[in-house]
């Protein structure tokens, strides 16, 4: 008797297995700008993607997609699929996606991410006191184009206001944040070598800070004046 259950426990566990369906999954993965305001199109150098904690694939520049655009990778199994890349702060990017089942699954990979919240305690913006200002001055110049402007921040005991153009006005939670977000993201910013030059100066009292953009794919004050409803 002992030995017809165990003859028919392993026979379940058999059958069990014959019975598990293989997965075959396809990933969707669409390159694309975190910013919908930006105008730049920055590519993706490499796209190195992960099963399990192993090298699965490596894609080279030349196989990769244009901005926009996406590509598919089919007849996948079950796993834990990383995706790693350089954003354009030249930081590595890790986005993680599991599959469980037989479906299209879908991640986005952008070139314009960035963890700018790491530099947080760089923030000359949030280490303002009652009273205090800070001016931003901004000059761009390239073989065909050139183009300055500057704001002036002030911090009030419970908000922040901005001048700009002769114009004060109080800053809600998230202008105030884009602004934070800039300044945090310009200092990530490499050497870029193109022939256009963005200058941001940060003045306040007893402080001047300069960063240079000349990388031709970040493009900050273009994209905050998009954020900020500037003219």
């Amino acid at each position: 008797m002992k030995k017809k259950l165990i003859i028919l426990f392993l026979t379940s566990i058999f059958f069990l297995k014959c019975e598990k369906k293989e997965i075959s999954a396809t990933i969707k993965i669409k390159i694309e700008l975190e910013n919908k305001l930006s105008k730049e199109y920055p590519d993706l150098n490499f796209l190195k993607i992960y099963k399990n904690g192993k090298l699965f694939k490596e894609i080279k520049p030349d196989g990769l997609p244009f901005i926009q655009h996406s590509i598919k990778l089919k007849n996948l199994e079950e796993g834990k699929y990383e995706f790693e890349y350089l954003n354009i702060f030249e930081q590595k990017i890790v986005r993680e996606l599991i599959i469980q089942e037989s479906k299209i699954y879908e991640i986005s990979l952008n070139p314009d991410y960035s963890d700018y919240k790491q530099n947080f305690k760089k923030s000359l913006i949030r280490k303002l006191k009652v009273n205090d200002s800070l001016k931003i001055t901004y000059r761009s110049q390239g073989c065909f184009n050139r183009e300055e402007d500057s704001v002036i921040i002030y911090k009030k005991e419970k908000f922040y206001e901005l001048e700009r153009n002769g114009k004060t006005t109080k800053l809600t939670d998230k202008e105030v944040n884009n602004l934070i977000k800039m300044e945090c993201e310009l200092n990530n910013i490499k050497f870029g070598g193109c022939t256009t030059s963005d200058i941001y100066i940060f003045s306040g009292k007893n402080f001047k800070k300069d960063f240079i953009d000349n990388t031709c794919k970040w493009n900050g004050w273009q994209n905050l004046k998009g954020e900020m409803k500037w003219k």
